[in-house]
């Protein structure tokens, strides 16, 4: 209970997630504080890219995608102290812009969807009929589609190949080759 009245935080402004700009970003204050902090979460490569660069570790890339190409989805913290003549008031009427800037990089966070017990006979249908089943994350950079499998193929995946040769690609998916 005394951790709860130490920390009792308020979400004074709330830029809300964009799909264009990847992000969504909350202004809050601590009770008993006059700071304001701003905390952001997002694609990765976008909250990177809005973080001051002594904050985002050299090898940030080399680990997300680490991440990414074991099928997890990743999302990017960051967090900034506003300046004292940020108020609750003058939060309330500034661009989100001049707030999603100079963040600090607090870390990634990983999440894994795990497949559900009736999807695994309808992926080994597909696979059957030589379709390859993939999961589009919407990631950027070639890390973020990869199979359902999360290890980028299944067993036997070399001869689907085989007879896949040929097949014509349509939105990260295969297409089965037409009948003789």
């Amino acid at each position: 209970m005394e951790l709860m009245k130490l920390y009792q935080i308020g979400i004074l402004m709330q830029f809300p997630f964009s799909s264009s700009l990847q992000r969504m970003t909350v202004v809050t204050r601590t009770l008993g504080e006059k700071k304001l902090v701003a905390y952001m979460k997002g694609a990765p490569e976008t909250v990177g890219s809005l973080c001051r660069k002594e904050t985002v570790p050299d090898n940030f890339s080399a680990v997300l995608e680490s991440y990414t190409r074991r099928g997890l989805r990743v999302i990017a913290l960051a967090c900034r102290q506003l300046e004292n003549k940020y108020t609750w008031h003058k939060v309330q009427h500034v661009s989100r812009d001049v707030i999603e800037c100079g963040m600090d990089f607090l870390g990634l966070v990983m999440l894994q969807n795990k497949l559900k017990a009736e999807t695994v006979p309808v992926l080994e249908e597909l696979r059957r009929a030589c379709i390859r089943p993939v999961m589009v994350t919407g990631g950027l950079g070639g890390g973020g589609a990869c199979s359902v499998t999360g290890e980028g193929s299944f067993p036997g995946e070399e001869k689907a190949a085989k007879q896949r040769k040929g097949s014509a690609r349509l939105s990260g998916g295969l297409l089965p080759p037409p009948p003789p």
